[in-house]
């Protein structure tokens, strides 16, 4: 199982954060790995799968700027890439 965690990135969200990050998730223990970080993705700050878990979407944005992004789910390594 992954998770995916978004994070303000502007100094306008007063963001701190690196972008969008993916962790794997064991099963039986429940620690989370990190294995992908999306950092050109800025204030990644909504996100959902689809049900089929094939795409996640990112909804991101700023005062200046918003946007909408989807990304491919590769379910056997779970990193996520622009579509």
């Amino acid at each position: 199982m992954f998770a995916y965690v978004g994070c303000y990135t502007t100094p306008d969200r007063a963001g701190r954060g690196d972008g969008l990050n993916v962790y794997r998730m064991a099963p039986d223990s429940g620690d989370w790995t990190h294995v992908q970080l999306l950092g050109d993705v800025p204030n990644p700050s909504f996100l959902a799968v689809d049900t089929r878990q094939r795409c996640l979407y990112c909804v991101h944005g700023g005062d200046t700027f918003g946007q909408v992004s989807a990304f491919a789910v590769d379910p056997s390594s779970g990193p996520a890439c622009t579509v």
